[in-house]
């Protein structure tokens, strides 16, 4: 009995094992839709909930939203991108017809934009009520949130911001659709832990892969790092 109980006392929660024992890129959850093709093009997104979609890169998953967020502009629905690089996240925004937040812009004003997890801080949830949330490369995201060092000093109100932003929109009939290639279980179960919500994801996998990798580099010999 007191081997038992000392054992006891020092196992992990189960949700340790679903969350951390998963292998990385694992995703073995129901798929609704269940492509192999060489671009997304145009998909059957649903209007409200959580929505995922697991493609490779240069598949086409960002044009695979225009015709999504054109709608919500003219419209007037709230939407905003996040991402963990800027560079990435000023070429969605232009792809997408989104206003990139900067330092010296108060994001209280803008209904469709764009920007780092790093200013999350910044966001007030309940501009989004209804709002489509993009998080472009979810998984990378999420882990920049919890371990990024750029992040360290407003940790606490990103995280909240996040969760707040996220229950704000499946309260309020919103979106939130999360996107990667290495898409998993673990990232999943996470937004819909954080939805607090009993919310069924609608999962989306492009099984398309080239029949040959292919590297492709450029070498660009400037001394400006920029």
């Amino acid at each position: 009995e007191d081997h038992f109980i000392s054992l006891w006392e020092d196992a992990h929660d189960l949700l340790f094992y679903q969350i951390i024992g998963k292998a990385e890129s694992a995703l073995s959850r129901s798929v609704d839709l269940l492509l192999n093709q060489r671009y997304l093009g145009k998909l059957p997104l649903p209007h409200t909930g959580l929505t995922f979609l697991k493609s490779l890169k240069g598949t086409g998953k960002t044009t695979s939203l225009e015709e999504a967020v054109d709608e919500a502009i003219k419209t007037g629905r709230p939407v905003l991108l996040i991402t963990h690089r800027i560079q990435l996240g000023k070429y969605i925004c232009d792809k997408l017809g989104l206003y990139w937040l900067t330092e010296d812009v108060d994001p209280a004003g803008e209904r469709h934009l764009g920007l780092c997890a790093d200013s999350l801080w910044r966001v007030n949830p309940e501009n989004f009520k209804n709002a489509i949330i993009i998080v472009d490369e979810i998984e990378q995201v999420i882990w920049h949130t919890l371990g990024g060092s750029t992040c360290y000093s407003r940790r606490t109100q990103i995280l909240k911001n996040f969760t707040d932003l996220i229950r704000t929109i499946c309260s309020t009939a919103g979106l939130f659709i999360g996107l990667d290639a290495d898409l998993s279980d673990r990232t999943i179960d996470y937004i819909a832990e954080l939805a607090n919500q009993r919310i069924r994801p609608w999962v989306c996998v492009n099984e398309w892969k080239p029949e040959k990798e292919q590297a492709k580099a450029k070498f660009y010999f400037f001394k400006n790092p920029a």
